[in-house]
């Protein structure tokens, strides 16, 4: 029996959501907004959204992330990634992240404090994947610059801040 209207599930379990995972009949257009905000639909219109899908995910929140991807598009932005993510690289990205970690965390130990989404988390995000796809590290923090005000991943300009703040 359907979750919703619009026929979308809740899977719980490893097999049944395994199962879900390898059915290409399931799609993979979900957002934090819910699997259809943005589609101009109402429930009970259609069974099958998959033109709707294609046609409107631009509105769909963070529809342009791989993983609310479907294929073909999934697949082409895969292949993509996959020539970037050689066990080489992400090994070099690695020993990159420990040195970035210790960096930080000998920051906050100075200041004596630590807001952990703002000062750590976002930052440190940020910054492994400039030095994943190659930002020379003389412009990682002009690169980080340019994103310092950003939310990613939240919606409107409303979104709550939540802050966790460590002091030592």
């Amino acid at each position: 029996m359907p979750a919703t209207a619009f026929n979308v599930l809740a899977i719980t379990g490893y097999d049944a959501a395994l199962s879900v995972y390898k059915n290409p009949a399931f799609s993979s257009c979900v957002s934090v907004a819910g699997p259809f905000s943005g589609m101009p639909i109402t429930p009970g219109e259609s069974d099958d959204v998959t033109e709707l899908i294609e046609q409107h995910s631009a509105n769909v929140p963070m529809a342009e992330h791989i993983t609310s991807q479907d294929p073909p598009l999934h697949t082409r932005t895969r292949g993509l990634m996959n020539t970037l993510l050689t066990p080489k690289r992400l090994k070099e990205n690695e020993d990159f992240m420990w040195r970035l970690a210790d960096q930080q965390l000998d920051t906050f130990l100075a200041n004596g404090q630590c807001e952990f989404l703002a000062d750590y988390a976002k930052p440190f995000s940020l910054l492994v994947i400039a030095d994943l796809l190659g930002v020379p590290a003389e412009d990682h923090m002009d690169f980080a610059a340019v994103f310092a005000g950003k939310n990613v991943g939240e919606i409107g300009s409303q979104a709550p801040r939540r802050t966790t703040r460590w002091s030592g």
